[in-house]
């Protein structure tokens, strides 16, 4: 991971990536496309070898961030607030279900595959 942050054009197109998943953060969570992007996120990091720890992580850091955001602007008006940190929480579990089971049948796919070549029925 530290040569893939070492490279600044590396990281402002990651951080570029990360801004358009933020603005497409729930929306249309229900469509198949939506679900197909978080698909790919998840084929994404699985490739480069990101760990799921490191995106859990990061992502509950994110959340984090997101929620004093939410927490700062509604300050004061409580059923709001609730309201919107409820349905921002259901958002980021979506997104990480879907993540993490990325994660897990590609590493199954991979490990089925090493099983297939080690036995020879490959």
């Amino acid at each position: 991971m530290r040569g893939i942050l070492s490279d600044p054009a590396l990281v402002a197109r990651l951080k570029g990536t990360q801004r358009q998943y933020l603005l497409s953060l729930g929306l249309s969570a229900d469509c198949v496309e939506y679900a197909e992007g978080r698909l790919r996120i998840g084929l994404t990091h699985e490739r480069v070898g990101l760990k799921q720890k490191w995106y859990l992580g990061a992502y509950h850091k994110l959340f984090e961030l997101i929620l004093q955001r939410i927490a700062d602007r509604y300050l004061g008006d409580e059923r709001r607030l609730s309201s919107l940190t409820h349905t921002l929480n259901k958002i980021v579990t979506f997104d990480e279900i879907i993540v993490v089971e990325t994660y897990f049948h590609a590493t199954m796919q991979r490990l089925e595959e090493s099983l297939r070549w080690t036995t020879g029925a490959h």
